[in-house]
């Protein structure tokens, strides 16, 4: 996996130039995975849970699914200041050290992105469409 930041300014001057904020036609030739905004939703493996070997969309399954679904809550360079995810129902900032992994994740390498799978919800909490959008 590689990942390209985009700053804020830099998606409104592609906006402007007419040029698609998301480069999904890499010039090093990789392949789009998804993209990453502020606040959306991603279900991660754990050792005892692959959202790959689930109906996702299922409502039955929305008790396996919750635990491991998290939001973005911020993100810079991954390797430096990383990707920072807090659990869906998580509604306090505490960064304890007891609490990682539980209701936040905090990422800074490509490993911890293996096997995530995007999804967006609508305003129930209904898993409505799986993967990029």
């Amino acid at each position: 996996l590689h990942e390209e930041v985009v700053s804020f300014y830099d998606a409104v001057v592609r906006s402007n130039l007419g040029l698609s904020v998301i480069n999904k036609n890499h010039e090093l030739g990789w392949d789009f995975q998804y993209s990453l905004k502020k606040n959306e939703l991603f279900i991660f493996p754990s050792e005892s849970f692959n959202p790959q070997e689930i109906d996702l969309l299922d409502p039955r399954n929305y008790h396996l699914i919750s635990p491991n679904i998290y939001r973005v809550q911020k993100f810079g360079e991954l390797g430096s200041s990383g990707f920072w995810f807090r659990h869906h129902l998580e509604t306090n900032l505490d960064n304890s050290k007891t609490l990682k992994s539980i209701t936040y994740k905090e990422i800074y390498s490509h490993k911890g992105l293996e096997g995530i799978v995007k999804v967006r919800i609508n305003h129930l909490g209904k898993i409505v469409q799986i993967g990029e959008y």
